[in-house]
């Protein structure tokens, strides 16, 4: 049996409990009162999983800025660059971006945001007509054949064919390969995809794992993209054949400084994996790398 409290002390205890008991009321209380506030995605700020840094191993200096659209090689390309001899001479560090075709803008251009962008031409003239103020052409990725990709049957360009499959695009409508010249070459076909066949994905890399994973039965790429996520069994159909890539332009303010012989010597980056871009015109005073 146990010993019962004390008169005094059950009387203190009686208080408190019922002071706790009126305080978490009233504090509900003011809770349910208050508005309910939603969280936006511009209240959110999440990290940047979109570049890549490295060091060139000069203590101080500016960092050269790139920008991509796709991470394929961009990694590697940053890391040859950061050991180029004039880059890691001038620069502290290197810094790739990779986003979609529409990120770029004519702000971005005439600020001079980045060193070195790769982008199509009637894309950067539309935006910035003179452009060569700010930036030049140094090299030109091929041109490219551009085909329907598909992990189980082989792609026919009908409606029968299309009528009970998914098809992956890209969110970004600036882009060639993965929404323009795809819609193209089903609309001069007379096929048209119901809504929940059409699936729109942020970035490249996201459509890849899709097709990969099969959660879409499509998409339009290059062959040398199945082989690059390891794809050794699947089928194709040519959609388009010549497609231009783009081309890699960089500051004016550095031709003529070393910069532009250190990113011919890379031989590439080959986003599209269609082989190495060419030099736009002669550049002067640039050996080939040793």
């Amino acid at each position: 049996m146990q010993p019962s409290l004390p008169d005094s002390n059950r009387v203190i205890y009686v208080v408190l409990l019922s002071l706790v008991i009126c305080l978490v009321l009233t504090a509900s209380c003011w809770l349910a009162r208050q508005p309910f506030v939603t969280l936006n995605d511009t209240d959110i700020q999440l990290g940047d999983y979109s570049h890549y840094r490295c060091q060139t191993g000069r203590d101080s200096g500016p960092v050269f800025r790139m920008l991509t659209l796709t991470s394929t090689e961009a990694m590697a390309m940053a890391d040859r660059l950061c050991r180029a001899p004039t880059i890691s001479r001038v620069f502290s560090a290197v810094e790739i971006s990779w986003r979609p075709r529409g990120f770029l803008t004519a702000r971005l251009i005439v600020d001079e945001a980045y060193d070195y962008f790769w982008n199509r031409e009637h894309l950067v003239q539309g935006m910035v007509p003179d452009f060569h103020n700010y930036y030049r052409p140094l090299l030109d990725t091929p041109v490219y054949a551009l085909y329907w990709l598909s992990l189980h049957s082989q792609p026919q360009l009908s409606r029968e064919y299309f009528a009970d499959k998914t098809v992956g695009f890209l969110q970004d409508a600036h882009s060639q390969t993965f929404f323009l010249q795809p819609f193209n070459a089903l609309k001069e076909a007379g096929i048209t995809l119901r809504e929940s066949q059409k699936r729109f994905y942020p970035d490249i890399n996201a459509l890849y794992q899709a097709f990969a994973s099969g959660a879409v039965d499509l998409i339009s790429a290059t062959p040398g993209i199945a082989d690059e996520l390891g794809i050794t069994e699947y089928y194709s159909l040519l959609l388009a054949d010549d497609v231009p890539s783009g081309r890699w332009f960089l500051r004016q303010r550095w031709f003529g400084s070393g910069v532009e012989c250190d990113l011919l010597n890379l031989n590439g980056p080959d986003p599209f994996l269609v082989g190495p871009p060419t030099p736009v015109g002669e550049i002067p005073g640039c050996l080939p790398a040793s």
